[in-house]
């Protein structure tokens, strides 16, 4: 069902950086077939306050800002109405965000079926805005993990690399949709075209055949109301055809034949921009699951484990996800077709040390973990030779 009412919104005191709102204002309000168990939306008639947070798609009031564990059904409609009267209340005040509570994120709405995982601290915008690369150490076909951030003035390695641009100031609440919109966005905050164009081409000569070309965009816009701001990072990517054509252009360039503007222009003025989802690992947006866990207590410890079968190679893996920053490991087994039933080894393993078989999966579930192994027996590494590696805990499996 849909209803149209008119709230009065005369009461509301208005503050500066608030909503505008009328005296009266029509709202299209859609209640599901399943109400109460799924909560009605709520829609202005218009698109005016569309550039404001919390309000989407131009005219989308966003009521629940997590509404698995917001919206009450037993309250029904009388809760929905007065939810919708304080949210109201609040954006003609300007407190939709309060401060102390987190900022409602901008929203680049995700077309490509492709992850993005940032995994270090963004660097921090200057007064104009930051410029540079990051480094793209792992990908598959369905996501790119984001390394080290390479600023533009240094030297630009040859490896695969991400294009970025980190502002200092906000985007627009919802972010464009056609890379012409988003380049005249990024304009209108002080990034030359010349710099856009120059980014996104190092991007594409750095980005092998048959993959897309990758793009982030930083604005600041995370973090607690009345706090300092962090980027926002949103992620792009090119597709492979026009990845290819670009760097084609590129290399083919000559000061008589600057093919690779005309090829960037007409792309640049037809396109839609391919957001993707991004995956948050950054340790300044992400807290751990554990940090107030039992686990907690290994994180950057030494660790000298004895024993690397069923029970072993399991603890090895809890340990290095734990956070240890040292990681020893002893056996003086190897790994044979009959413990694969029953140990976390797999079949291409058969034949190594159970020892060098937990490093690799340690390795490959937390990179850059610093494992030491040795095929050794277990009573040969309690000798005291083994005691003063400086271990903080030594683990016995019989």
């Amino acid at each position: 069902m849909t209803v149209v009412v008119s709230v009065n919104c005369k009461p509301f005191e208005r503050r500066e950086g608030g909503i505008p709102l009328k005296a009266r204002e029509r709202l299209r309000i859609s209640v599901p077939w399943d109400f109460p168990l799924d909560r009605p939306t709520v829609n202005f008639t218009h698109d005016r306050y569309g550039a404001f947070a919390h309000v989407q798609w131009g005219s989308s009031i966003c009521l629940h800002q997590a509404p698995d564990v917001e919206w009450q059904a037993t309250r029904g409609m009388f809760g929905f109405m007065q939810r919708l009267g304080e949210w109201l209340e609040a954006g003609a005040a300007g407190e939709l965000d309060p401060v102390g509570m987190p900022l409602h994120p901008p929203v680049a709405y995700p077309v490509a079926n492709f992850r993005v995982v940032p995994t270090q601290n963004a660097p921090e915008p200057t007064e104009t805005y930051w410029s540079g690369y990051v480094e793209i150490p792992r990908e598959a076909s369905h996501a790119a993990e984001l390394g080290r951030w390479i600023e533009q003035s240094e030297e630009v390695p040859d490896i695969r690399l991400a294009s970025v641009i980190l502002l200092p100031t906000t985007m627009p609440f919802e972010y464009p949709t056609t890379v012409w919109d988003l380049i005249v966005a990024l304009m209108e905050r002080g990034v030359s075209l010349t710099m856009i164009r120059l980014l996104m081409t190092i991007g594409v000569l750095r980005t092998g055949e048959g993959k897309c070309a990758i793009f982030v965009l930083g604005a600041a816009m995370r973090g607690v109301s009345g706090g300092r701001l962090l980027q926002h990072l949103a992620c792009w990517r090119m597709d492979v055809a026009q990845t290819d054509k670009l760097r084609a252009a590129a290399i083919a360039r000559t000061d008589d034949n600057p093919i690779d503007e005309q090829v960037f222009y007409a792309w640049a003025f037809e396109a839609k921009v391919e957001w993707c989802r991004v995956l948050e690992d950054r340790p300044e947006i992400v807290e751990r699951r554990d940090s107030v866990s039992p686990a907690a207590y290994w994180r950057g410890k030494s660790v000298t484990l004895m024993g690397c079968g069923a029970i072993g190679s399991a603890v090895a893996m809890m340990l290095a996800k734990a956070g240890v920053a040292k990681l020893r490991l002893y056996d003086n087994n190897v790994v044979t077709p009959g413990v694969l039933v029953r140990q976390g080894f797999d079949r291409r393993q058969i034949a190594y040390t159970k020892s060098s078989a937990t490093k690799v999966n340690v390795e490959a579930a937390v990179p850059g973990i610093n494992v030491i192994e040795a095929h050794a027996d277990v009573a040969q590494a309690l000798t005291d030779e083994v005691r003063s590696a400086g271990a903080d805990s030594h683990r016995h499996r019989a």
